[in-house]
């Protein structure tokens, strides 16, 4: 049983191509052959009759006679022709009377009529299946080419029948080629049958080779594969995913083995993390997020590539490195600037023009003391949160003074965790006036921290407590506070003074500083409806999905809102709706030095949408002037009343009902 039916059928139309295209080529061969064969024979006969009657006169015997003569010898002698191939010679006379070279074969008779009719003389090759039989027959014309021909034949019929080039007969060369062409056929079929049997064991060879060479190819792509990810999963043991880089486990490794060189006191080791990454990803997806850590990883790497350090991918949007300072001429300084330089390249993504900001922290080996390569990654993230604190987008290297920065940080997680020390927060409040008769129409509180030695603003308070769970916690004891506080200061006051105060957007993250507002707000009914959350207009957007689903509840509590640096960066009217907002707030400081139009168009837009518009952070009467003829709410800054302690502000509350009186 043939086990490749398909490869078998292949190889018979391949042979069957080639035997056709051999057995044409050899058939065509073949008739030449048997015309050139005709062709000499009647070209033997004609050249004796042609010679013959150059010589002979008309007294002579006619050479038809001799041709005749000639013909009738050829054809039965057998040494000529054999049963499988026989060959006559036949003369056939113009009109059948020709030296008794007529003929009975209806088929000559035509053929020699169609000589006639055509008056083309030219010698063909016929084949024709006849009687069961396969017949070949070479046709030449007897033409009267010379006069004495002519006046032979027509001496004969006594009259002037023929002229020169008339055609006297034709000659005929008259084979059986049955046998050979059955002969043919046979060999035709045995090349066939050889032919397809070697092609097709040619192929089954050939495919059963392919195949093992298909495996064999297919064996070394799974190791190939397999290898290839044992490497992936070796690579990625010891580098990000994302950016290709090293990842923590590798840096500290090589970390310590350099800290165990002799030029560990040259070792610099920074950390480098994005400013404002998470907006990107808010706003513009975490693919063009991802897009820009790796255009930074590229840079960070090709940069320290040229000056024999490394670099690698803490986590997030943070990445260290490690450089040994080796050449005393190169400073420090000058090393962060040209970094940070690097790093500020803008970033073209798909319509998108990204313009990085980072921020960096940098430590030395001399600044260690227990001489560890932990200790000198920690002095590097101090420097780090430094620079965070003082406007981002800068460096930092570590000193005394940075340290003590980051001490204050550890004394603020200490209070808010543990309680303790409760008296180092103070609250102080700035009054805010109406801008029409100066009165005091409300007051603001704000968070101090002070220490031993040092005073921080809530503004930095929110910095350093930010990457913690701390902001919520500072959150909830200045609100507590702020309420005591207006309790005590409306005991004074002959109407409500409402009280506002900055909270932290992201605060409202936190389910507990939620549940425990409400709690504060039920346990104090009085400050339900005269209370205002300021919240920072940028923080709004950045939060807005979560903050839109808390605006009932601020309304079912009494909280009313107020937009905080209002047009300094989005000025979305949509969000001033949806929110509810109360109250905007602008900085003295953007619309004073700006053109009087832009204030026009705050005092437009909190009218039509009956908002009240305050302007705080006032510290000039130039400033006041530019402020004329607008319906503005209240007005609040240094140039009417400092920060004022709970005792401070009670008395200048006194003195202003005073003086309005």
């Amino acid at each position: 049983m043939i086990k490749n039916p398909r490869v078998l059928y292949l190889a018979s139309i391949f042979s069957f191509v080639v035997t056709l295209t051999y057995s044409f080529l050899s058939y065509i061969d073949y008739l030449a052959l048997i015309n050139k064969e005709d062709m000499q024979i009647l070209k033997m006969s004609d050249s004796f009759t042609h010679t013959y009657s150059k010589l002979r006169n008309l007294e002579m015997e006619i050479p038809a006679t001799f041709t005749r003569l000639a013909f009738e010898d050829f054809n039965t002698n057998q040494s000529y022709s054999s049963a499988e191939n026989l060959i006559r010679v036949l003369g056939i006379g113009r009109i059948g009377i020709e030296l008794s070279g007529k003929n009975n074969n209806p088929k000559l008779v035509r053929i020699h009529d169609d000589y006639l009719t055509s008056q083309d003389f030219t010698p063909t090759h016929k084949v024709s299946f006849e009687r069961n039989k396969l017949i070949s027959r070479t046709i030449v014309p007897s033409v009267a080419n010379d006069i004495s021909c002519v006046k032979c034949h027509n001496k004969i019929f006594d009259s002037d029948f023929y002229k020169e080039g008339d055609m006297l007969g034709i000659y005929v060369v008259e084979r059986d080629i049955t046998y050979l062409n059955w002969m043919s056929l046979f060999y035709i079929l045995l090349l066939f049958t050889v032919l397809a049997l070697c092609i097709y064991f040619f192929l089954v060879r050939e495919k059963s080779r392919s195949m093992e060479l298909v495996k064999l190819q297919t064996r070394i792509k799974i190791k190939d594969v397999k290898l290839k990810a044992k490497q992936r999963e070796s690579f990625l043991l010891s580098h990000d995913n994302l950016t290709s880089l090293p990842n923590r486990k590798l840096f500290n490794d090589y970390l310590s083995s350099a800290t165990l060189s002799k030029d560990k006191y040259s070792i610099i080791v920074g950390i480098v993390d994005l400013d404002d990454f998470k907006k990107i990803n808010d706003t513009m997806g975490h693919a063009v997020g991802d897009i820009l850590l790796e255009r930074i990883a590229y840079r960070l790497d090709s940069y320290f590539k040229k000056i024999n350090g490394i670099v690698a991918r803490l986590g997030g949007d943070e990445f260290a490195f490690v450089w040994l300072n080796t050449d005393a001429k190169f400073k420090i300084n000058d090393f962060c600037e040209s970094l940070l330089n690097e790093l500020s390249k803008k970033t073209l993504y798909e319509g998108y023009t990204l313009f990085s900001k980072c921020s960096m922290g940098v430590a030395s080996w001399a600044d260690t003391k227990n001489g560890r390569p932990s200790e000198i990654l920690k002095l590097a993230d101090i420097a780090l949160y430094f620079s965070k604190n003082n406007g981002k987008n800068s460096y930092s290297i570590y000193s005394e003074f940075v340290s003590s920065s980051a001490n204050q940080k550890s004394d603020l997680y200490e209070f808010l965790s543990f309680k303790s020390r409760i008296d180092h927060l103070k609250i102080l409040i700035q009054p805010q006036l109406s801008f029409t008769t100066r009165s005091v129409v409300g007051f603001q509180t704000t968070g101090v921290w002070q220490s031993e030695s040092n005073s921080i603003s809530y503004d930095e308070l929110a910095i350093l407590a930010g990457s913690d769970d701390l902001l919520w916690r500072l959150d909830l004891i200045i609100l507590q506070r702020s309420v005591d506080a207006f309790l005590e200061v409306n005991k004074l006051s002959d109407s409500v003074l409402p009280l506002s105060i900055e909270v932290s957007v992201s605060s409202f993250l936190s389910s507990s500083f939620i549940k425990q507002l409400g709690s504060i707000v039920k346990e104090n009914p009085a400050i339900s409806g005269n209370i205002f959350f300021i919240l920072n207009e940028s923080e709004v957007v950045k939060y807005y999905d979560h903050l839109k689903n808390l605006s009932n509840f601020f309304s079912d509590l009494g909280i009313k809102i107020t937009f905080d640096n209002f047009g300094a960066e989005y000025s979305s009217i949509n969000y001033l709706l949806k929110m509810k907002v109360n109250r905007v707030m602008v900085c003295s400081s953007f619309i004073c030095d700006e053109d009087y139009d832009i204030l026009q168009y705050f005092s437009d837009v909190s009218t039509s949408l009956n908002i009240d518009l305050s302007v705080k952070n006032i510290l000039t009467e130039h400033c006041i002037e530019s402020l004329s003829d607008n319906s503005i709410y209240s007005i609040q800054g240094e140039y009417f009343s400092p920060l004022l302690d709970i005792s401070s502000f009670k008395y200048y509350l006194q003195n202003s009902q005073a003086s309005t009186q």
